[in-house]
């Protein structure tokens, strides 16, 4: 997909002179004399998928199609259609966060946040979203990319190397995993001592 970009975008850059104005004064905007306007507007999406994610159907059946596919295909869910529409939808948040990321800074090219995808993984891991799928919140997901953030903003604060903060990330990653499945396993070894309890 990354040629794809390459070839679709001519990999030109794109800067403040070829930009809207009036795109360029949003995205300058500052509420209460901190809040960026970008990132309250990624504040509302979060709310909102938040929302759409825990209370409604399409929501639920794509935690369903996480945990278990095959179970969520038996019980009616269209699995291919449902995992298809997430894939398209996540394309177009990913393109939304690429508009936001030009209000902001009023500059971006086609090598935008190439290599970053490591660091998205584990940003969400560590946020909660289980690797396996089924599990995780929009929220968790955010405090997990802030995090991330905010370590690699101390890193290049620090003047620390590109190769090192990726080997960062990829640590936090691994550390996250590990977590995740250590609670994974005390969840199901209680889970089946409750059953067996329950038997007795």
């Amino acid at each position: 997909m990354r040629g794809v970009v390459y070839v679709v975008s001519n990999s030109v850059d794109y800067n403040a002179q070829e930009m809207p104005p009036s795109l360029l004064d949003l995205g300058q905007k500052v509420f209460f004399g901190l809040l960026p306007f970008t990132f309250l507007l990624v504040i509302i999406a979060m709310l909102i998928m938040g929302f759409f994610m825990k209370y409604t159907k399409a929501g639920r059946d794509a935690y369903a199609i996480g945990s278990n596919p095959p179970a969520a295909d038996l019980v009616g869910i269209k699995v291919f259609r449902r995992t298809f529409l997430a894939f398209v939808f996540s394309g177009f948040m990913a393109g939304l966060a690429g508009v936001f990321y030009l209000m902001r800074f009023a500059q971006v090219d086609s090598t935008a946040f190439y290599g970053q995808e490591l660091a998205v993984v584990a940003a969400v891991v560590i946020g909660g979203v289980t690797i396996a799928g089924g599990s995780g919140t929009v929220v968790g997901a955010v405090i997990g990319a802030l995090l991330v953030q905010t370590i690699q903003g101390g890193l290049a604060a620090l003047g620390v190397d590109a190769f090192w903060k990726a080997a960062i990330n990829g640590l936090l990653l691994i550390v996250a995993i590990y977590a995740d499945r250590v609670l994974a396993r005390r969840s199901e070894q209680s889970l089946l001592a409750q059953r067996i309890r329950e038997r007795v």
